[in-house]
């Protein structure tokens, strides 16, 4: 939820300047429909979400960072980068990591992903 509030608030000023306001009204709001959940119908509306919403787009999230870093970014770059942060200067990627960032692991995800997505069809 951090993450959340950070991005938005760095984007708009208007939400910069009040930020405790901002996140006051995010946690009211994240606790309004949360009480969905713990209602008569919750354990439907829970199985919904648990079933359509969480699992798909979070692999379809992954997927799409995994192309992003191994084949747009690089994952030399990526190296590079890390490599210049001195909390990160223990991690070495070694060449068989760099091949399985490009190749494996987006088939992987992309297969969970698409079998995912046809047991529901």
């Amino acid at each position: 939820m951090e993450a959340v509030i950070t991005g938005l608030a760095d984007d708009f000023e208007i939400l910069k300047r009040n930020r405790k306001l901002f996140t006051l009204l995010v946690c009211i709001g994240t606790f309004l429909l949360s009480l969905l959940c713990v209602s008569n119908g919750g354990i439907y509306i829970l199985t919904l979400l648990d079933t359509y919403a969480a699992g798909t787009s979070i692999l379809f999230a992954v997927l799409v960072e995994a192309i992003g870093v191994s084949w747009f970014y690089g994952c030399r770059q990526s190296k590079e980068a890390e490599d210049g942060r001195p909390d990160m200067a223990i991690q070495r990627y070694q060449e068989t990591q760099v091949r399985e960032a490009q190749v494996p692991t987006p088939v992987d995800v992309g297969g969970n992903l698409t079998w995912n997505v046809l047991k529901h069809i």
